[in-house]
């Protein structure tokens, strides 16, 4: 395909997916370079670049990639959930509860976010948030428990 469309980035985007999800990293990246020198918009690959980097324990790099992500796309569910979790990890609960909430606001049938709050509510001493916030996680859990999460889609709102 890179051959083929040598100006697109799409080719290295499915190709550093691909590495991605066999566990080679490193190809990952390197194909996710590639990707973003040809489309350097693509709110996807800061993304996936950032969640090697978030699993790797990289959580500074992993953040300003998230943020690049959303200010590329502000729809992006992925990115804040991300965003929520490193904010937690450094026990910055302000900014982990406002990325937890954006995530909600901008996907409420994503259940890993309402499952963050619940958490986060907790933390802060605030059980009857808390309680609906799981509650919700288990309901949208419950209603569709193989639910495909597509970060490979291109549409956005």
């Amino acid at each position: 395909m890179a051959k083929l469309f040598p100006e697109k980035g799409d080719p290295y985007f499915y190709l550093g997916s691909s590495f991605l999800e066999a566990g080679q990293q490193n190809e990952a990246l390197s194909a996710f370079t590639q990707a973003k020198a040809k489309d350097p918009k693509d709110h996807r690959i800061y993304y996936l670049t950032g969640l090697i980097h978030y699993n790797q324990g990289q959580f500074s790099k992993a953040d300003d990639l998230f943020q690049t992500s959303v200010a590329l796309n502000p729809h992006f569910v992925f990115s804040y959930q991300h965003l929520a979790k490193i904010s937690l990890k450094k026990g910055d609960l302000d900014s982990a509860l406002k990325y937890a909430l954006r995530a909600v606001e901008v996907d409420a049938t994503f259940p890993p976010p309402y499952y963050l709050l619940g958490q986060l509510y907790l933390r802060l001493q605030k059980t009857d948030e808390a309680n609906r916030a799981l509650e919700q996680f288990q309901r949208l859990q419950a209603s569709a428990p193989n639910r495909e999460y597509r970060v490979f889609t291109v549409a956005s709102k």
